[in-house]
């Protein structure tokens, strides 16, 4: 064997090594599903407006106003008790099931004060009984039925929420980059599925506080 073959033997394990890690990357870049809404209310006159290539405006339900954000070039809306969006969210359902199982909502916001419910949505398009994601009174983030965080969240902070949801699989809660809840898994098709719309910051019977958002 001479130093040519060796060398030549390396580059091509060098090379397949090479291979099998841009397709292991493309793999894992191919699995990650496109962003299919965004909102993020930097027009006053306009807060229900969708980013260009991103989905349909939402629909208000109540009332709200511009806020400012998180940065200064950064609007927010706030919205309180009874009034919520009406978010048509364009997914589709997966295998031919009825519901769609398989969603991520990421929501930019802060409160002012615990000691309040603060819903982040209902997954009835009627708003008809208990809202679906809360922050509870003590600051814990979550829902009887999938646990709540344990750890809290303080008033007048910025947070970025992460919802993961994949029933039958998996119910992440992450903030800020960090999981914050390792939630209960839910069943296909239930309380968890989304028909083809979702209502944000709603609850039936007020336990829906005031809350910022400066993108969703």
């Amino acid at each position: 064997v001479t130093f040519n073959n060796i060398y030549l033997m390396i580059l091509k394990q060098l090379l397949i090594i090479l291979l099998v890690f841009i397709t292991s990357e493309i793999n894992s870049l191919a699995a990650i599903p496109a962003r299919v809404g965004w909102w993020k209310f930097d027009n006053p006159a306009d807060l229900t407006k969708v980013e260009p290539g991103y989905g349909l405006p939402l629909t208000l339900v109540g009332s709200h106003k511009a806020a400012n954000g998180p940065v200064a070039e950064n609007g927010a809306t706030l919205i309180g008790v009874g009034s919520y969006y009406k978010m048509t969210h364009l997914i589709s359902p997966n295998n031919g099931e009825s519901k769609v199982n398989e969603y991520t909502l990421q929501y930019d916001f802060k409160i002012t004060e615990t000691g309040a419910w603060h819903s982040f949505f209902q997954t009835s398009v009627n708003n008809s009984g208990d809202g679906d994601f809360f922050i509870n009174p003590n600051g814990e983030i979550g829902v009887a039925a999938v646990g709540y965080s344990g750890k809290t969240i303080n008033p007048n902070e910025w947070y970025r929420l992460i919802v993961s949801v994949k029933n039958g699989s998996q119910f992440n809660i992450y903030l800020d980059g960090q999981l914050f809840l390792k939630g209960i898994v839910q069943p296909v098709n239930g309380r968890f599925s989304l028909e083809n719309q979702i209502l944000i910051f709603a609850d039936d019977n007020g336990e829906d506080g005031l809350i910022y958002c400066s993108e969703l």
